[in-house]
């Protein structure tokens, strides 16, 4: 993070990365071949959920910022 001061303005520069992993995390969709399907609705019926998704996060945030001060004397 970086910080600048000129005369009564404040400057703030700054970057983050996050990253995160996860497993064995239940399904929200399961996208395997269908358990049935009903051809009426074209609706495909999915079996249940099975905690076997795995999860990566990767994330750069780039902050900026001003600030002005009202100090009197």
């Amino acid at each position: 993070m970086l910080n600048f001061a000129c005369e009564k303005f404040g400057i703030v520069l700054g970057i983050q990365y996050t990253w995160g992993r996860k497993n064995e995390l239940y399904n929200l969709i399961n996208f395997s071949d269908p358990v049935e399907y009903i051809p009426a609705t074209n609706l495909a019926l999915q079996g249940t959920r099975q905690n076997n998704m795995k999860i990566s996060y990767n994330e750069i945030s780039l902050f900026f910022g001003v600030t002005y001060g009202f100090a009197h004397d």
